[in-house]
């Protein structure tokens, strides 16, 4: 297993995923060495994940949302009791 960074699994629980790891005889390879960053630089990172990770479920509630408006209106129009009166006896009366 390769991980760019240590901490990109951090929300997972780092700890426990490298422990089945090691259980499963499973080599996990750090390909980015721990890095000597300021705590502002380290908050910085972390906040912009927070975010990307934040965006990324509203715009996934987003989509869901209008498909199921779509599909609501979908079935709206199809369903024979929402057709013209003429249609549903099947004949005109016009």
């Amino acid at each position: 297993m390769a991980l760019v960074a240590k901490n990109r699994v951090q929300r997972f629980g780092s700890e426990l995923l490298l422990r089945m790891y090691e259980f499963f005889h499973v080599d996990v390879v750090v390909l980015e060495a721990i890095r000597d960053v300021s705590r502002d630089q380290q908050l910085t990172e972390h906040l912009v994940e927070i975010l990307t990770v934040s965006s990324t479920r509203l715009y996934v509630s987003r989509g869901r949302k209008t498909l199921r408006a779509l599909l609501g209106l979908m079935q709206s129009t199809t369903r024979p009791d929402r057709l013209s009166p003429r249609l549903t006896h099947g004949r005109s009366t016009g």
